[in-house]
């Protein structure tokens, strides 16, 4: 995989816009989950389901609503405080990849190496395309920004991973 110039700063900022992308998603939730404490969340249960357009008295809408309500107050608002502080990360991680910053680039790919794991281990509970696909898009960001890290140090033919672990092309 040869990237030069102008595809190589679009792949980048290719990357960036994820980045983004999972920073916006990650910051409507959180504030989502601050929210839903001064609400009523059987009623914003309710509301999502007439959204949706599922049948109010089914089986699964049952196991939504009592499953929304049963959420402890507390719970919601240190998920809400956790999903805001990814999505610092995540905007800050996609500022330094558009900016083409090396430590970005390094941010990205540890971020990449701590959440396989735990892709995987969804991924084999609760096989799927979606889940599948995005271990492989993980897998290809963090093989794309190791080769870029490898050029960048002078390590040609070497993707790096880690400052110590190389991987032979």
């Amino acid at each position: 995989m040869k990237l030069t110039g102008r595809s190589d700063i679009c792949a980048l900022r290719s990357v960036a816009c994820f980045e983004f992308m999972k920073g916006f998603l990650a910051l409507a939730v959180g504030f989502w989950a601050l929210v839903i404490p001064n609400g009523s969340v059987p009623t914003l249960a309710g509301q999502v389901l007439h959204m949706i357009k599922a049948q109010p008295h089914g089986y699964l809408a049952r196991l939504f609503v009592s499953s929304a309500t049963s959420i402890p107050e507390r719970k919601l608002i240190d998920f809400g405080i956790i999903a805001l502080v990814y999505s610092a990360v995540r905007f800050l991680e996609g500022y330094g990849l558009w900016r083409e910053r090396v430590w970005a680039e390094w941010l990205a790919v540890v971020m990449s190496v701590l959440y396989l794991p735990f892709e995987l281990l969804h991924h084999y509970h609760h096989a799927s395309l979606i889940s599948f696909s995005i271990i492989i898009l993980n897998v290809m960001v963090m093989l794309y920004l190791g080769l870029r890290l490898s050029r960048q140090s002078g390590h040609r033919g070497q993707i790096m991973l880690l400052p110590n672990l190389r991987l032979t092309r």
